[in-house]
């Protein structure tokens, strides 16, 4: 799904897709864009599996689960947007190769990543930084009343790792 300027991602379900490429990607200025309530279930593919990287404001991913993921490069990469990133699921991903393992946040841009569940986010071969968040150049990122449980990487940050950026990290298991 490659996402223009104002639109929305709402109640879909995507299962058992093999992509070479980003299965959800948004790079251009996008205004008030939402990604609500979708499944993503046994997707194994070679890039991403949500892309942003983007000049505009407004973009909120919510209540979103995504699961049995096996990904080569990051499983969720997000730069230079206002984001929302609340009340999603991340449970069982594998297989990347790439450090930045979960959700990778960089650019400049101010973040919100509140209520959610990452997961099971593991690589034990290749993945070096960040198991479940991974944060570098935010300009202001709020990390608040998350679970998150049973990530790992073979250096450091298994459940976040902040390479540069203001960071508020409040209240997590």
């Amino acid at each position: 799904v490659q996402l223009d300027r104002s639109k929305n991602i709402k109640h879909n379900t995507f299962e058992n897709i093999f992509s070479s490429g980003d299965i959800l990607n948004i790079n251009a200025q996008v205004d008030s864009v939402s990604i609500i309530d979708n499944l993503l279930n046994n997707i194994s593919q070679s890039s991403s599996i949500l892309s942003i990287n983007s000049t505009g404001n407004g973009l909120d991913i919510l209540d979103n689960t995504i699961t049995n993921i096996t990904y080569t490069y990051r499983l969720i990469s997000i730069g230079g947007s206002t984001i929302n990133y609340d009340n999603n699921k991340i449970n069982n991903g594998s297989g990347c190769s790439s450090d930045r393992l979960g959700i990778s946040i960089s650019a400049g841009g101010t973040y919100y990543v509140t209520n959610s569940q990452i997961t099971h986010i593991n690589e034990e071969s290749q993945g070096t930084f960040g198991g479940s968040i991974y944060v570098e150049y935010a300009d202001s990122l709020i990390i608040k009343e998350n679970q998150i449980a049973f990530c790992s990487v073979t250096s450091q940050g298994g459940g976040i790792y902040i390479n540069n950026g203001t960071v508020d990290i409040i209240q997590n298991t």
